[in-house]
């Protein structure tokens, strides 16, 4: 399918940190900054030091995220008789019992093979390439428990797996 993002062996296009902040309230913010990719450790410490030290709420979680960046251009995009908006999904729900921990993979404009012909359904066999892919990278001991097909909200029921 197309794809603009620059090969993720090379060198990233820039860093997004994002720090997680809570108040007294409980209320929850995640602020993120675009950081230049050669940005060292010591020099985010810093800044993470300084943002703690301006602010009344607990910093509590800093994240920092390499980005590939290609063209954003609709152009790219293919266009399908069914599922070619960015707001129709396929989403995939992991269960990590032992942990506690679910996790929602979301297939944005999914490609037909991911949905079983003339329905809303989504086709387990369809997703049998992704599922081994995420199985690879995935936090924790998850294992897949239902697909289900979406646009904007739930527009059918989940597909046990």
């Amino acid at each position: 399918m197309p794809r603009t993002a620059p090969d993720i062996e090379t060198a990233s296009t820039f860093k997004e940190l994002a720090c997680r902040f809570i108040d007294i309230s409980g209320d929850q913010r995640t602020v993120s900054f675009r950081i230049d990719s050669a940005a060292t450790a010591e020099d985010i410490e810093t800044f993470v030091v300084a943002m703690g030290a301006a602010t009344n709420a607990s910093l509590y979680r800093v994240e920092i995220s390499e980005m590939w960046e290609g063209s954003a251009s609709p152009s790219n995009a293919l266009q399908a008789a069914k599922s070619a908006s960015a707001f129709a999904n396929i989403v995939a729900l992991y269960t990590d019992v032992a942990n506690d921990r679910t996790e929602n993979v979301f297939v944005p404009a999914p490609v037909g093979t991911l949905v079983i012909d003339d329905t809303d359904n989504p086709d387990p066999a369809g997703y049998a390439a992704l599922d081994a892919a995420f199985d690879a990278i995935k936090f924790g001991a998850g294992a897949l428990k239902s697909l289900r097909y979406t646009e904007r909200r739930e527009v059918n029921a989940r597909v046990k797996v």
